[in-house]
């Protein structure tokens, strides 16, 4: 397969997981998008870091904070897909603070091996609040 073409697939597979698995918490394709080796080295050190971790991690944080990722920009070199990502966040029980409302703009960059993403990073770029 051509490397363009493998960028393609590897960019659609970013989406996939950022849609299907961040943002509607699908993780029966969890180990068809992330490779069985996988390593997040976005969380701190006492967190795991595997796939497991990422179903763990999205288990725990949807209790308390209500988050939807959105794809602005996405470009590959190599094995590699970067991806701009507006994250807008919420506490779950609203009570408080109803109008509150947290936006992050995130560079979160995939390495690909075997068309399964085995790498994660991210670099938090901005924060805003509303409330």
């Amino acid at each position: 397969m051509g490397q363009e073409k493998q960028s393609d697939l590897n960019k659609a597979r970013v989406v996939d997981f950022v849609n299907q698995i961040w943002n509607q918490r699908n993780f029966e394709n969890l180990t068809n998008l992330v490779a069985d080796n996988f390593i997040d080295h976005s969380q701190p050190h006492t967190c795991v870091k595997n796939r497991e971790g990422v179903r763990l991690y999205l288990t725990h944080l949807e209790k308390y904070i209500n988050h939807y990722s959105v794809i602005k920009k996405i470009s590959s070199i190599d094995d590699l897909v970067i991806a701009k990502i507006f994250m807008q966040t919420s506490l779950v029980d609203q009570a408080e603070n109803a109008q509150k409302m947290e936006t992050f703009e995130i560079i979160r960059m995939f390495k690909f091996k075997n068309a399964q993403i085995a790498e994660h990073w991210e670099i938090i770029l901005s924060f805003q609040s509303n409330g």
